[in-house]
């Protein structure tokens, strides 16, 4: 049954009428699964919802004082979502963040965003309620609630946001989700951070739109466990998760073939993991999304377009696309430059919320990446602006490089980072080998010379036998820099991730099934 709030020309109303608009529709639907690895998580009805959210907003709105800001350690738990949505019901702005946030980081990132104020102190509000510390602020414009960027080139930044007070059928689900697959009253997996954006707006749309929303955490393991026990219709994941679940995927296919689309975003997917899953699912149930925290543009790509366009990111949705040259001069199809976006009608000024991003007098502004665009008007990624390494040869590109690397057959996951050296910056190759490879920093040495130029060979090489990545699967880059380089190839196999098995659609070089 349809809910009269859901017409595209309602009102907005409060987020917790909108909540207690679908419990009085469907009061035993299950609304919120916590799945857990031993697999006895929370459930919450629709009704069970409310009841959690409203008396976690009651406690949550006597406890801030004016200019408080709850700062949340934000699992993928049913207490998670409660204390989100409590927050935003209670007008209180909430900071879900890592949990992996040491101390003197959190308090970096506060500072960024002026929340220097002294903390009120701890908050517990229960097995289901509000988690968390309340930091107070001077500020008068706080938002609804922050984000955090990922931090992959540096300290994560803040971003305010002031949706999803209440609920406006009209921009729930945004277009982004609806371009996407999107369903209302559709079973989605999250086992993505919730603090990072495309999570977070799935899981409180999600919940808004009568979705049944479930739970998981993100390793590999515990996402086959998900998709087996839940089979979702709508999901985001990472291309390494992607590549990791796979063999599970293949082995039961009809644990995945419920999904009416898989949305893969965070970094590059390899084209032999993209293929196998388009024919997994079907190549129109397959998308890509390009963007960022500072909300300046979005890209999308659904399969068949990415089949005829491989390499690309897609074109924008709601958003213009610039690619300019050192002195911001517009470059033609298929030249490198200077990637810029803006986002049209969204009101936002992006040079206000992100001033360390480069924006123009026109409103278009950089995430910092090159690129090129196509004659169809397709985005192409070369790399981050970030990773560019002058040297003595040249200029060498520390994603690409990466993207070397990850190509070989025996290893299963690579980047590269600046160090300093005697004579100047090295380049330090971090990678984890393939189960069975011997002497991998040797194979690599040839694989490099024959695919790079002298000076984008890497110097150093530290073997690992996991990548250190975020929880969102982004490098780890402080992480990356804390390592040792290894001495020389060592004469037994290194232990790793095993190699998919080798199938019928093992790739060609362009990535393509053979």
């Amino acid at each position: 049954m349809n809910s009269p709030t859901r017409s595209r020309s309602s009102v907005p109303v409060p987020l917790l009428d909108r909540l207690e608009a679908l419990a009085g529709e469907e009061p035993d639907r299950t609304a919120l699964t916590e799945d857990t690895a031993e697999g006895t998580g929370v459930r919450l009805t629709a009704a069970n919802l409310v009841t959690e959210v409203r008396r976690a907003a009651d406690a949550l709105a006597r406890a801030a004082a004016p200019g408080s800001v709850l700062c949340v350690p934000a699992g993928n738990t049913a207490a998670t979502a409660v204390t989100l949505l409590a927050a935003l019901a209670a007008g209180l702005p909430v900071f879900p963040h890592s949990a992996r946030f040491a101390p003197e980081l959190l308090d970096e990132v506060l500072r960024g965003e002026g929340l220097t104020g002294p903390a009120t102190g701890p908050w517990d509000g229960g097995p289901l309620g509000p988690r968390g510390t309340l930091v107070r602020s001077d500020r008068t414009d706080l938002p609804a609630y922050f984000l955090a960027t990922s931090g992959s080139t540096g300290t994560p930044r803040m971003i305010p946001f002031r949706a999803h007070r209440s609920y406006d059928a009209r921009a729930v689900p945004e277009l982004t989700f609806r371009s996407c697959g999107w369903r209302s009253r559709q079973r989605q997996l999250i086992v993505l951070p919730v603090y990072h954006i495309g999570n977070f707006a799935a899981l409180v749309q999600g919940l808004l739109d009568g979705n049944e929303v479930v739970l998981a955490g993100a390793g590999a393991e515990r996402v086959a466990r998900a998709f087996e026990r839940h089979r979702p219709e709508w999901t985001i994941l990472t291309p390494g998760l992607m590549e990791r679940i796979l063999p599970f995927a293949r082995s039961r296919p009809e644990a995945v073939r419920g999904l009416r689309a898989l949305v893969h975003t965070a970094m590059p997917c390899p084209p032999a993991v993209k293929w196998a899953w388009m024919d997994l699912l079907g190549a129109e149930r397959v998308f890509e999304m390009y963007g960022g925290t500072e909300g300046v543009g979005v890209t999308l790509l659904r399969g068949d377009q990415w089949a005829a366009h491989p390499g690309s990111v897609g074109r924008g949705l709601l958003t213009e696309i610039r690619v300019l040259d050192d002195e911001r001069r517009p470059q033609p199809a298929g030249e490198v430059g200077q990637v810029f976006l803006r986002r049209r009608g969204s009101g936002r000024t992006p040079s206000a919320a992100a001033p360390w991003l480069e924006t123009l007098p026109d409103g278009f502004t950089s995430l910092g990446d090159l690129g090129w665009v196509d004659q169809d008007g397709y985005l192409y990624l070369f790399d981050r602006s970030a990773n560019r390494l002058v040297r003595e040869n040249g200029t060498a590109w520390l994603g690409r490089i990466g993207l070397t690397l990850r190509a070989h057959r025996e290893v299963a996951d690579a980047e590269c980072v600046p160090v300093p050296g005697p004579t100047g910056t090295r380049i330090r190759a971090v990678v984890a080998a393939r189960l069975g490879a011997r002497r991998p920093v040797e194979t690599l040495r040839e694989h490099c010379a024959a695919h790079l130029a002298p000076h984008e060979q890497p110097d150093e090489y530290v073997l690992v036998p996991q990548l250190p990545r975020t929880e969102a699967g982004k490098p780890d880059r402080r992480a990356l820099l804390a390592l040792a380089p290894t001495a020389e190839a060592p004469a037994e196999p290194v232990p790793a991730a095993p190699a998919p098995a080798p199938t019928a659609d093992t790739p060609a070089a362009d990535g393509r099934p053979s």
